[in-house]
């Protein structure tokens, strides 16, 4: 039996070493001036092939589906401002479940971004925090379990 709970630590431990890289994976979204669209999940992975919707949103709040599209190969994607709007939704996603989206107002001279998806550096301090302290609960339940079982034949 001790084997087996050894054996499980030590897969949870390379699980945990190979998951973490994972978790820091994220899609971005940056809209320039001239409504290019760059879709990434860091700087240096482009977020080629991803598909791309863009809302018109009129002066009363509703939106409408204007451009149904998919990314280039280097996550980008230009179009021209419809006249008349001056505010747009853009959402970005790939097949894995990955996505952003942002709402831009063109009619103020300088685009105004909002995502939807990007976490600060603290909250994702805060989430790897709280993985590793989940990490050592589980190790220390197994280590109670073990010393408990332990005193119990010794009686």
């Amino acid at each position: 039996m001790n084997r087996w709970i050894n054996l499980l630590i030590v897969l949870c431990a390379v699980v945990a070493i190979l998951v973490v890289p994972a978790s820091s994976h994220a899609v971005h979204l940056d809209i320039t001036q001239s409504i290019e669209v760059n879709g990434y999940f860091d700087r240096n992975n482009p977020m080629s092939g991803g598909s791309l919707e863009i809302y018109l949103i009129d002066e009363n709040g509703n939106e409408e589906l204007h451009i149904q599209d998919d990314l280039d190969e280097n996550g980008l994607y230009h179009f021209s401002p419809v006249h008349g709007y001056e505010e747009y939704r853009i959402k970005i996603f790939d097949d894995w479940g990955h996505q952003d989206e942002a709402i831009i107002n063109i009619g103020s001279g300088s685009s105004q971004l909002y995502s939807s998806s990007g976490d600060s550096m603290a909250t994702k301090i805060v989430a790897g925090l709280g993985y590793m302290l989940g990490l050592a609960g589980l190790g220390m339940l197994l280590s109670a379990r073990r010393i408990k079982k332990k005193s119990q034949t010794k009686k």
